[in-house]
């Protein structure tokens, strides 16, 4: 296997002569081939390995520390390279395929931000956690869709184009709806300024994402196909960051468990377990067919927490960011497992291979 490649643009030169290029250079912007092939394998290696990558990433936080933590100032400008890249795969096309079933939007919206919400408070409440634990399970569980959804609706064979545009109606609409249910739960009980977070939520969220579909659509899907694997580079690199820095911020809870610890853990756990249970038979029993159930269930329930870390270390006390620390490391193993099996079932029903 060699190391470098010559370009085919590179001409032969006579012995001593100085060739146009250097031999181990490509055309593209004169990267090594060494270097494209770490790229190449490093975005499967991520992704395959994504649950272990995060775990690390809030262990070397949470072993770092106050070192960690004094870089919370620069979350929110990781978040954004994140937003960005989400709006780099949206397209407004994708819309249109809520024109034959326009009622599935408002439902999935209520689903999302009203009917769960209001589970995590009660059951929450029910159990006398701190105001700022059920602050920060009211986060995790009205916080926006991650752009992760597309990719498991992708590997489980549900209906993609459906899952895009859930996705990028709910990344347009968090913004408005995430300060207003707040304010509604907890109003004066926490200090809090609504429209403070609505515009943090809207440069957060919202700014990036309609930055990212105007360049693409002015480029005509150029911007994506020239710099989206850089960016989507430069995202991973800003989630493992965030991790980090958030490991820093919980850190204290760690050395010395409490029971409110292991509970806030059990409680984040179950509360999974819920939302893709109940997400998996309200799309079975409302929508039917097999490939937009896999994508309700799983738009209901793969949030984006790094929203919600963003959100909580903000604008709430620390505690408020472990709810959403647990949920991030329960998340995709969960995705996962019940992608899988919700796969296989419906596979099973029509039979046909899953």
């Amino acid at each position: 296997m060699t190391l470098f490649r010559r370009h085919k643009n590179v001409r032969e030169t006579a012995p001593g002569a100085r060739p146009d290029r250097v031999p181990f250079l490509t055309a593209k912007g004169n990267v090594p081939l060494f270097a494209m092939n770490i790229r190449a394998s490093a975005g499967p290696f991520i992704r395959e390995h994504i649950a272990f990558i995060s775990l690390s990433c809030v262990v070397c936080g949470i072993l770092a520390g106050e070192g960690a933590a004094r870089f919370s100032a620069a979350v929110p400008w990781f978040f954004a390279v994140l937003t960005f890249n989400s709006g780099l795969g949206l397209r407004i096309r994708d819309l249109g395929s809520l024109r034959s079933k326009p009622w599935i939007l408002p439902l999935h919206l209520a689903w999302l931000h009203l009917v769960m919400p209001v589970l995590a408070f009660g059951v929450t409440k029910l159990l006398s956690f701190p105001n700022e634990a059920v602050m920060g399970f009211v986060i995790l569980s009205i916080i926006p869709i991650s752009a992760s959804c597309v990719v498991w609706v992708g590997i489980y064979k549900g209906n993609v184009t459906l899952a895009m545009a859930l996705l990028l109606m709910d990344t347009v609409l968090a913004p408005f709806i995430i300060p207003s249910a707040l304010h509604f739960m907890f109003g004066a009980g926490v200090h809090m300024d609504p429209l403070r977070m609505l515009r943090g939520l809207f440069w957060l969220l919202l700014a990036p994402t309609l930055l990212a579909l105007t360049l693409n659509r002015l480029t005509q899907g150029g911007l994506q196909k020239v710099a989206g694997k850089t960016v989507s580079s430069l995202a991973q690199g800003a989630i493992f960051c965030i991790l980090f820095i958030n490991g820093g911020v919980v850190a204290p809870f760690f050395p010395n468990p409490t029971p409110l610890f292991f509970a806030i853990l059990g409680v984040c756990f179950a509360m999974y377990c819920v939302w893709f249970g109940l997400g998996f038979f309200m799309g079975r029993s409302i929508l039917g067919g097999s490939k937009d159930v896999i994508s309700f269930m799983l738009c209901s329930s793969v949030r984006s927490p790094t929203t919600g870390i963003v959100i909580a270390m903000t604008y709430f006390a620390p505690l408020a960011t472990l709810p959403i620390v647990m949920g991030m490391l329960v998340q995709p193993s969960m995705s996962s497992f019940t992608g899988k099996l919700a796969s296989r079932y419906l596979a099973a029903k029509v039979g046909q291979p899953a």
